[in-house]
């Protein structure tokens, strides 16, 4: 099920975040940085006659850091995780990841700054 790209995305980048990989927001402060935080934006079911094929999720990945420096290399190891990555969670697989957008900013609420980049994932069930 494509709903478990959660699953997928924690996987893939916990370790090169010590754990601060967050769906949906960040904690109240944000914590030590650099950190992910990740959504769901939508999801495509493509099916044929048969039933389901497979779908395509898009997933919003935020790349968060003090400095630019600090976001820019950490939204490096987001693309480098997870472009091409393939795995299976028992029964749910992801068969494929291509960056489709990126932009950075600044953050000033919270002092910060935030590369944001859009991927596509291929995954069946």
């Amino acid at each position: 099920m494509s709903m478990l790209i959660g699953q997928h995305l924690h996987a893939r980048l916990q370790g090169d975040f010590g754990g601060r990989c967050y769906p949906g927001a960040a904690p109240q402060g944000g914590g030590k940085t650099p950190y992910v935080v990740y959504r769901v934006e939508k999801v495509e079911a493509e099916y044929t006659k048969d039933g389901p094929l497979e779908d395509r999720v898009t997933v919003e990945v935020a790349a968060v850091g003090r400095s630019y420096d600090e976001m820019a290399e950490a939204a490096q190891k987001v693309r480098v995780a997870l472009e091409g990555a393939r795995a299976e969670y028992g029964g749910f697989e992801v068969t494929g990841c291509e960056l489709a957008a990126y932009h950075d900013g600044y953050d000033e609420t919270g002092d910060l700054y935030v590369g944001q980049a859009r991927y596509e994932f291929i995954t069946y069930s």
